[in-house]
């Protein structure tokens, strides 16, 4: 595909998420045609071999992670786990017709064989899962509403691609798949993404399609800003420098008479409020240094934010948000990825132990990383080519 053709659809597809006129609810479909284009161009010249896949029904039931006879249709669905998109790529071996050379030699663009087996597929692959969600609301009154959107919708969309039960341990827990070793992720919320390279390696447990669909529904709560359901019994949580004083507890409390224990448990319970009323300064004073950047943010800009202003939001809501700083601020990496030039960038396989930074398509950072990408999608075809063998080749040899 001409290049220039591919990027003006590029260009066409990420108009159309941002017109109010034809796109007026920002449904997560209207990223569909963005998404598609940028897969195509992730597979470059070996669009084919690479083939874009979306809504591919990676797992049905839990007969597809057992090793039955693979002519029984399967009947029946417990959990379903459906990428929105992939990239599947297939190896294949000769039959009695004929060698695989010669059939696809005769194969023209309008001359598909007449018999249905002219080859025997052997062993397929799935370098890429895609998980979109929903592009943020346009009427975010200032950078706190769209971080608070990005945030959650980001999070959600790697949880569901990479966590212990995820489409990522799915896909390593199908025997279908047990050739392939590593996976790329890519999670997007609109035209904003971030992406991340896991090994097998990186899951232990066999995927566990029950506890896939609790995590995922309460995602989806956090989606829709709902608050999460009432707790039938809380376990009891008191601060870690409170238990650090209890260690010789009960020993103290059977040496110590009542006025004692009182006393002691007057001066323990001021000490308390005194680290207390301490945290809410500190908290109350991180809190208002946000309020004043999400002010002075908006003062001069017209809802479009920078890498800079993203990071400074995200290193300031980390001071007085937990939840946030878990998440999006470790200490390891800015919400942003930061731009480098591309001698200067991570390797793929450095990308095993958390995901990349945010980045916006049509960026630098973005273009960089995407060739990148695409990159690694032609080392891997380069590493499993449709050979010609011999119809009763194992599947060892298809390699």
């Amino acid at each position: 595909m001409n290049d220039s053709i591919l990027f003006t659809g590029i260009l066409f597809a990420l108009s159309f998420i941002l017109s109010v006129r034809l796109n007026r609810r920002r449904t997560e479909d209207s990223t569909h045609p963005l998404w598609s284009l940028i897969l195509i161009q992730l597979c470059g010249s070996d669009i084919g071999r690479l083939q874009p896949t979306p809504q591919y029904r990676l797992y049905y039931s839990e007969e597809d992670i057992t090793d039955l006879d693979p002519n029984k249709t399967i009947s029946g669905c417990d959990v379903e786990v459906i990428p929105d998109f992939c990239i599947l790529l297939h190896c294949a071996a000769r039959d009695q017709q004929g060698t695989l050379k010669s059939i696809l030699a005769n194969t023209m663009p309008i001359k598909l064989p007449s018999h249905s087996r002219a080859i025997e597929i052997t062993s397929s692959f799935v370098p890429l899962l895609v998980e979109l969600k929903r592009p943020v609301s346009r009427n975010c009154m200032h950078i706190d509403q769209f971080m608070s959107g990005l945030g959650t919708m980001m999070n959600s969309a790697q949880f569901q691609a990479m966590d212990q039960y995820s489409e990522a341990n799915c896909l390593f827990s199908i025997p279908n798949f047990r050739r392939q070793q590593e996976v790329v992720l890519i999670a997007a919320v609109g035209e904003w993404w971030s992406f991340r390279f896991v090994p097998r390696s990186g899951f232990v447990d066999t995927f566990d399609g029950e506890a896939y669909v609790l995590d995922r529904a309460e995602y989806l709560k956090k989606e829709q800003r709902n608050n999460p359901e009432a707790e039938e019994y809380k376990t009891k949580l008191m601060d870690p420098a409170d238990i650090q004083g209890m260690e010789h507890y009960d020993v103290q409390a059977a040496q110590e008479t009542a006025q004692q224990t009182k006393a002691r448990h007057d001066q323990e319970r001021n000490e308390r409020q005194r680290r207390r009323v301490a945290q809410r300064t500190i908290l109350h004073q991180d809190a208002l240094n946000l309020q004043h950047f999400v002010d002075e943010t908006q003062a001069k800009l017209d809802g479009i934010y920078g890498n800079n202003d993203i990071n400074n939001y995200s290193r300031l809501r980390s001071a007085c948000d937990k939840d946030w700083q878990d998440v999006w601020h470790l200490g390891k990496v800015d919400f942003m990825e930061p731009e480098v030039k591309e001698k200067s960038m991570l390797a793929l396989n450095h990308r095993a132990e958390q995901w990349s930074g945010v980045m916006r398509l049509g960026s630098q950072t973005s273009d960089s990383y995407l060739n990148q990408i695409q990159e690694y999608f032609r080392q891997f075809v380069q590493d499993h080519p449709t050979v010609d063998v011999g119809s009763n080749a194992n599947v060892s040899q298809s390699k």
